[in-house]
Order: structure tokens, then C-alpha cells, then sequence
């Protein structure tokens, strides 16, 4: 989660968002994220790459429909990696990256055990 992002577009509530976010946020997020460069550009997938392009086109089939309210129940279930690091009684934490990626991996996994 990016906080500043949060804050931007939480009044939207469940409502399509329908604005560009602030420069003054775009700017902000270099410092919670001092690690990730904001001005490279979207990956893109070659065509030949088949399988990553059967997963993307899985997943928005799955996902695209839904609204923000429901993605963010599906990515608060338990056993996510945000349940892992979630406690009400403390300060938020920060999901290990290795959390997430292992977490999605398996969520591949699942697919391609589905598709045969």
C-alpha cells in the first residue's frame, strides 16, 4: 500500500476513480519507495511469451470486473501476505517482498494445475 496514494483516492470510496493523482503524490512516493524508479516505463510482454500472456489474460478474465472494495477483501484474506503482517494493535508493517512473490507464485502454480 502507498500512503500517499491512499489518501489521494480514498474519496472516491467504492466509486471509480476518475482523476489523475497529484504531482505533489507522485513526488511523495519516491520517498516511500526510494528503492523503485517511478519514471521507468510499464513492462511489456513479448508476444511470444505466451504463458505470461495466458496467466494476464487469467487473471484480468478473474479480476477485471470486480471493484476496488472486493480486490481488497480478496488481498485481506487469511493466509495472504497481508494477513501475515497485519495487527490491529500495532503500526502497520511493511510486506516482505518475498512474502508476496511466493504467495503469487503459488497463485501460479494453482493455474497451471487448473489449465491441464
Amino acid at each position: 500500500m502507498v500512503p500517499s496514494l491512499l489518501h489521494e483516492f480514498k474519496r472516491f470510496g467504492n466509486r471509480p476513480i476518475d482523476s489523475r493523482a497529484k504531482a505533489s503524490v507522485l513526488v511523495s512516493q519516491s520517498s516511500e519507495f526510494p528503492d523503485y524508479d517511478f519514471d521507468s516505463e510499464a513492462p511489456c510482454v513479448p508476444r511470444e511469451d505466451r504463458d505470461t500472456l495466458a496467466i494476464i489474460a487469467w487473471v484480468a478474465k478473474r479480476y477485471a470486473r470486480l471493484d476496488g472494495w472486493t480486490l481488497s477483501k480478496l488481498t485481506h484474506l487469511r493466509d495472504t501476505p497481508w494477513s501475515k503482517v497485519w495487527d490491529p494493535q500495532k503500526e502497520s508493517k511493511i510486506i516482505p517482498n518475498d512474502d508476496i512473490h511466493k504467495y503469487y507464485v503459488n497463485l501460479v502454480d494453482e493455474y497451471h494445475a487448473a489449465a491441464k
